[in-house]
């Protein structure tokens, strides 16, 4: 989760929106160790980490449309 980290680092410099965040596997969650400072921005709505079990859900997250199959 280095690059978690990093990126996160690079918004904090940056300027945090609310509207940053980073998109994980939901396999990953159980090995998460995140630093006091993302977790406070993302208790705080100031970063949001998301985990998704499908590519679908990230589709969803990125694009802000329901993913699925075309007509």
């Amino acid at each position: 989760m280095k690059k978690l980290k990093v990126f996160f680092d690079i918004c904090a410099k940056k300027g945090l929106t609310g509207t940053q965040g980073v998109i994980i596997p939901v396999a990953n969650i159980k090995h998460l160790m995140l630093r006091w400072d993302v977790v406070h921005a993302a208790e705080s709505g100031q970063f949001s980490v998301y985990a998704v079990s499908t590519i679908d859900e990230a589709l969803e997250l990125l694009s802000g449309m329901q993913a699925g199959v075309a007509n």
